[in-house]
């Protein structure tokens, strides 16, 4: 077996991954075919930083069907890449059925930005197979009990499991408690005694929830992941929410939600047409993850929606910052602006590589438009749900704690279309909302104009 193709230097200096399979049958390997030799080189863009021994092979549900299908990589090393710890295994997602390649990047970094632990990072990197180029992937680290990744002890009691409504492999181990089914992840070979532990601990937290009684429930489960796990995917309208790719994490004798997997069929990227469920996914307004487990009935207690609502008001600012001009989404369009380019290139964008997902629009700026203001909306309705702003003090634009002239500045700027203005400027810049007028206009202005007139007397 002979490596690799010569290393491809690109001015943006983007990582590149390099597999040559020991029969050069890489293109056509199935998920049935399971893992095959090769060798792996990775580079920086710049330099190699990785040349070694492994093994690849197709992983995903549906995903393992699509033409640019995902892979998972185990190297015969343990390999450091790109500052995210030490471990054999990766996976390189295809992000085929998302027309803008971000729904998964920008899922787990709001994870991050929540505190959910043990959120997979990533980076973008092209991949060639065999000498042929495939496009750009997000390598990233696969959901599994690792120090590096979920740092949890099989020995202890720990545990890692993954919801998983109906489908199943061979290779994996499943239990069903109070009537919910699990797929084992960690222990990777559970014992009858691990699996009667888990199922115990698991039977236990689903009869907390249904009490009725909540003063039982944080003894078991960690209120603060459930609640940001759940408006997470509430945000993003996650389409598997309610079937699989949901994991739990048991640590410490408490069961924590997450981490985080998943999210290219989410953010209004599904087919109406497919199921009642598809539709309402694809609609930016109305709760979608409040008949989901766990969460069917923790939304019934006003504690914990209180925590939820606590939790985004915290965060609303990154929220909002992930799709307004130069956010997140722009960030990474930017920054990957020549990988995107070139993979869509080999791959054709406004195809549908499945019935479940939303028809793309034609380009790439079109279909990162309607994701910008897929978002935009969801965030706007959500908070107008959560009652974000109920308490904003109206006047202070600029969110400095007090209404003064520089927030007539801005007001002005933005009425003479010098400024634009995030959603709670324009709650706070709409002082005539009261009387049934939800706008920002010059009626706003005089109005600013005569508060700052009292203020002064």
């Amino acid at each position: 077996m002979t490596c690799m193709m010569p290393l491809c230097v690109h001015a943006e200096n983007i990582p590149s991954i390099y597999i040559s399979t020991a029969e050069q049958n890489g293109l056509g390997l199935e998920k049935a075919d399971g893992y095959t030799n090769a060798l792996i080189q990775v580079t920086n863009g710049e330099t190699i930083i990785v040349n070694g021994t492994g093994m690849i092979k197709v992983r995903g549900n549906s995903t393992a069907e699509a033409p640019k299908k995902p892979y998972k990589i185990k190297l015969d090393t343990k390999q450091n890449l790109f500052g995210m710890g030490m471990a054999k295994k990766w996976v390189l997602l295809a992000n085929c059925f998302d027309p803008t390649m971000l729904r998964n990047a920008l899922a787990f970094d709001l994870a991050k930005e929540l505190g959910l632990a043990y959120t997979s990072q990533y980076t973008f990197a092209e991949v060639w197979m065999d000498g042929t180029y495939l496009g750009c992937y997000q390598l990233t680290e696969p959901v599994e009990a690792k120090n590096t990744r979920v740092n949890i002890d099989a020995d202890e009691g720990d545990f890692l499991i993954e919801y998983e409504k109906s489908r199943s492999s061979p290779d994996d181990i499943y239990l069903v408690a109070e009537g919910w089914r699990y797929r084992i992840s960690e222990p990777e070979i559970p014992t009858k005694q691990q699996l009667s532990h888990i199922e115990a601990v698991m039977s236990e937290a689903q009869r907390a929830v249904r009490s009725g009684t909540y003063d039982a429930i944080p003894e078991i489960l960690d209120i603060e992941s459930f609640a940001k796990f759940y408006l997470l995917n509430e945000i993003f309208k996650t389409n598997d929410f309610g079937y699989s790719s949901v994991y739990f994490y048991y640590q410490d004798e408490k069961l924590y939600a997450g981490p985080v997997w998943d999210f290219d069929l989410s953010a209004g990227n599904t087919n109406a047409a497919f199921s009642i469920g598809y539709t309402n996914a694809v609609n930016p307004e109305e709760l979608y993850a409040t008949t989901c487990h766990f969460f069917t009935y923790l939304l019934q207690y006003p504690e914990f929606e209180q925590e939820v609502a606590r939790i985004y008001a915290e965060h609303y600012d990154y929220i909002e910052s992930l799709y307004v001009p130069g956010g997140r989404i722009d960030q990474l369009r930017e920054q990957y602006a020549g990988a995107f380019g070139r993979n869509y290139q080999i791959w054709d964008i406004s195809e549908s590589y499945t019935i479940l997902m939303k028809n793309p629009k034609p380009t790439y700026e079109e279909n990162i438009a309607y994701l910008k203001d897929w978002l935009r909306k969801r965030n706007h309705w959500l908070s107008e749900y959560y009652n974000i702003f109920d308490d904003f003090p109206r006047g202070d634009i600029n969110h400095d704690g007090a209404v003064s002239v520089l927030d007539l500045v801005l007001l002005k700027k933005y009425l003479l279309k010098q400024e634009t203005f995030t959603q709670m400027q324009f709650k706070a810049g709409d002082l005539n909302w009261r009387y049934g007028w939800p706008d920002v206009n010059i009626y706003d202005l005089i109005l600013l104009k005569k508060i700052l007139l009292n203020l002064s007397e």
